[in-house]
């Protein structure tokens, strides 16, 4: 409850309906009570307000949401041999495009998919969806799995 922009409401309620207090001359323990009322309110508004609406969503960040090596993406501008082309990938929601190299400095094709092994400097160096299944025994590519 107690942070800057709910002391910002209770400070300028307490001083509007200090300053209307004294105009109209009430008592002084009067006007105060007053006062401290209306900026308890204000502020409790205020809190209420961001609180509800606008915090509703929020979350913390977690790094790893937000880590390049393992994801899954596609080629959507050729990876030349010992060159750099880019990989389109989905993080957190939001379809993302990021500049991209051969970890073998082999050419690949648009539209391959690949996953990130590395990266380095702004460049994610990927490897061929299939190279790793063949590898590791996997079989189908994740948009296959998907479709089945």
């Amino acid at each position: 409850f107690f942070n800057p922009l709910t002391l910002a409401a209770f400070l300028t309620w307490f001083g509007g309906a200090g300053y209307l207090a004294a105009r109209h001359h009430w008592v002084m323990l009067t006007g105060l009570s007053v006062a401290t009322v209306a900026g308890l309110c204000g502020a409790g508004i205020v809190f209420l307000v961001v609180g509800k609406f606008l915090m509703e969503n929020s979350r913390e960040m977690d790094q790893a949401d937000y880590e390049m090596v393992g994801v899954l993406g596609r080629i959507c501008s050729r990876v030349r041999e010992n060159g750099t082309g880019e990989i389109i990938y989905e993080q957190m929601g939001v379809r993302r495009v990021c500049a991209a190299r051969s970890e073998l400095n082999e050419p690949i094709e648009k539209g391959t998919e690949v996953v990130v092994t590395r990266f380095e400097r702004g460049v994610a160096y990927v490897r061929r969806w299939d190279e790793l299944t063949d590898e590791h025994g996997a079989g189908a590519s994740p948009s296959e799995q998907i479709r089945n």
